[in-house]
């Protein structure tokens, strides 16, 4: 795995330019998921992970901390956000998913999600029907 294609997940999660030089709350929290993932997946020191971004080592080691107080402070929405791009790059490492672009992933997932929304709907008037049956 590497940090480029972190870095594009990421981007495609937040649709934020992580690398931008704000230190506002949900820039500093998106780009604590993004390290956190980064050490997960990958074996870049932590200079190498913060150049990613234009940061230093030291913000990659306080975004690592701030990470783990995200928990604490029950920050759902960066820990869903996490547990979606991990649960992704797991797949991405462990299938031969690897080889696809982000946008391949992605139009897949759409794939899968219309045809599961299209036996949905089929579902729904089939108990539609039967309740109208009951019913009359």
């Amino acid at each position: 795995m590497n940090l480029q294609k972190i870095q594009a997940l990421a981007f495609e999660e937040f649709g934020t330019e992580l690398s931008l030089k704000c230190s506002r709350r949900h820039l500093v929290y998106q780009r604590a998921v993004y390290y956190t993932l980064c050490r997960e997946f990958t074996n870049r020191s932590f200079a190498e992970i913060g150049a990613t971004l234009g940061y230093d080592h030291s913000t990659v080691i306080y975004g690592l901390k701030l990470f783990d107080n995200l928990k604490l402070w029950k920050e759902k929405r960066y820990i869903d956000s996490y547990k979606r791009l991990k649960k992704l790059l797991t797949s991405l490492k462990n299938n031969y998913s690897s080889y696809m672009t982000v946008a391949q992933i992605y139009k897949t997932r759409y794939i899968e999600v219309c045809t599961e929304n299209e036996n949905l709907k089929y579902k729904i008037a089939q108990l539609s029907e039967e309740l109208r049956i009951i019913n009359s």
